[in-house]
């Protein structure tokens, strides 16, 4: 009989404070927390994956359900280990058997009836098939993997799984969006920092996690979401791992002395209803709350408000269209700083880990990045708005970049929705890394350093952003017309263009005040221009 017990099978990656990678199970991992700096595992989505599962398990473990016992189990400073033992007790090791008979970890009963696949099928982040060939092509009948990978696919089921096909339904977020894991000083601050205490509408039930539910998968199934430890291990699919003799596991490389290749996988519930992910931004718009998530060619700092600052009573878009809410997480953190639980000098920093689809089976790129706000940026009442706005700016002027490069197609674009596609691509991709230094380094630190009974210095920080736009706008401006011809034709293009944009940046910037009353554009040109 085969058998991999995830609570003391070394399969967990972690970093330690000497800098050195180790392996590790679920019950030393949670005894030395508070000695492990991170995970380290090389695959995003399976170590975004993992943090997710030792969220939920130590929720379940430490039964919270509120902030105040988040703030306990904080001062505390490690995981009782008494606690651990007694809840493994109770709920019993199987639980955790990846090939238990009965009760395998994160999966179904076996059924002969169901389709048998390859075992890629529970990696997302491996092409196979007719998906796009990236650095590494599978043929997905010679694909084999030890118990440690399959775990790691396991639990990324839950937060990335897709459409993936006819009739399968994705994950409870759908599409998936950004997530947000909140940073400590170590993997146990992490941990309970991602605990969420605070009330979240709708998730009034006590459903168990999906490691020890009692409820049973019917394939296709809608059912709406009961409780956050569901929501968190919630399962799109069936699935049930066929363990084989043991060799060289295709993906990492190494021996091991049980290998997968075949699993049962079929269809899972589908979620309905709604739910509110805590580790999840979302935008408010009249067909009400959507997840925030990865879009093409578009950098994670330029949603820095819904991820970090914004709350829908912050800020709302013209005409009240559009609203941001920043995940529960967030939210609990500056709770946290503001009762003294945690010093003011702890650091505001995140994760955010996500995956860019098609919106059903395709997976273009994963994606992962670290976001820091400046020390007392969120204790500011207007921070969240004004960083909204000023990024709003920044928008506007990205667009008429563009506009403006256009001028120098033939007939000025007009007929061609993509003319000159690649070299208004190309200026944008230019201009937003330009801006960010400017940004982070410049704006951010000077709105950081303002109280909020600051309104005149306030105004001052609104108005030298705006004339670091224009610089920054200009110079990229510049440097996307350096390559064309310098024929009359083109010169006098050149010209027509540049009159445009700086007409527009003015627009875009004041509106219709006088340009003269801002020291921005002066008669068309801005007071850096040549």
């Amino acid at each position: 009989m085969f058998s991999f017990n995830l609570l003391t099978e070394p399969w967990i990656l972690v970093n330690d404070q000497n800098g050195n990678v180790k392996e590790m199970g679920i019950i030393e991992v949670l005894e030395n927390a508070h000695k492990i700096v991170s995970l380290a595992d090389a695959t995003l989505l399976i170590k975004f994956s993992i943090y997710r599962f030792l969220i939920a398990l130590v929720m379940d473990i430490f039964k919270i359900k509120e902030l105040e016992q988040i703030e306990e189990l904080f001062m505390e400073g490690n995981f009782n280990k008494n606690a651990i033992n007694e809840y493994i007790n109770k709920v019993g090791e199987r639980c955790f058997d990846l090939f238990h008979p009965n009760t395998p970890f994160l999966q179904s009963p076996k059924n002969e009836d169901l389709e048998i696949k390859p075992v890629a099928e529970v990696l997302q982040h491996v092409p196979s098939g007719s998906f796009s060939t990236h650095f590494n092509h599978v043929n997905l009948e010679k694909e084999a993997y030890s118990p440690a990978v399959c775990a790691g696919g396991l639990l990324s089921i839950a937060p990335f799984m897709t459409a993936g096909g006819a009739g399968y339904s994705p994950s409870i977020n759908g599409n998936p969006p950004w997530y947000i894991l909140v940073l400590g000083k170590n993997l146990f601050e992490t941990i309970v920092l991602n605990c969420c205490g605070m009330p979240i509408p709708g998730l009034i039930g006590d459903e168990l996690p999906a490691w020890r539910t009692t409820k049973r998968i019917t394939p296709k199934a809608e059912l709406k979401c009961s409780s956050l430890l569901e929501g968190l291990t919630w399962r799109p699919r069936w699935v049930r791992l066929i363990p084989e003799e043991g060799g060289i596991c295709t993906y990492t490389g190494k021996y091991s002395p049980i290998l997968v290749r075949k699993i049962n996988f079929s269809y899972g519930f589908k979620a309905v209803g709604g739910w509110t992910d805590p580790q999840v931004s979302y935008v408010y718009t009249n067909k009400g709350p959507s997840p925030l998530r990865p879009k093409q060619d578009r950098e994670l700092w330029r949603d820095l408000g819904p991820l970090m600052l914004l709350r829908r009573a912050d800020y709302e878009s013209e005409k009240g269209k559009i609203q941001f809410n920043r995940p529960l997480v967030v939210e609990q953190l500056m709770e946290l700083k503001k009762t003294y639980v945690l010093p003011a000098s702890f650091p505001e920093q995140v994760e955010v880990y996500g995956v860019r689809t098609d919106g059903k089976m395709k997976i273009f790129e994963w994606q992962y990045e670290k976001l820091t706000l400046p020390p007392g940026l969120s204790s500011n009442d207007y921070a969240g708005r004004m960083v909204q706005e000023a990024l709003e700016l920044a928008e506007r002027v990205s667009y008429f970049l563009g506009q403006a490069l256009r001028k120098m197609y033939p007939r000025e674009g007009k007929g061609n929705k993509k003319a000159l596609g690649s070299r208004v691509q190309l200026a944008e991709h230019n201009f937003w890394p330009m801006l960010r230094g400017r940004f982070e380094e410049e704006y951010l630190q000077s709105l950081a350093l303002q109280s909020n009974d600051e309104q005149m210095e306030v105004e001052k920080i609104k108005e030298d952003w705006k004339k670091t736009l224009i610089e920054v706008g200009e110079r990229a401006f510049e440097t996307a017309i350096r390559p064309f011809d310098s024929k009359a034709d083109f010169l006098r293009k050149q010209v027509i263009a540049r009159d445009f944009f700086r007409q527009k940046l003015w627009f875009a910037l004041y509106g219709g005040k006088k340009q003269k009353e801002k020291g921005g554009l002066e008669n068309g040109r801005s007071s850096k221009s040549n």
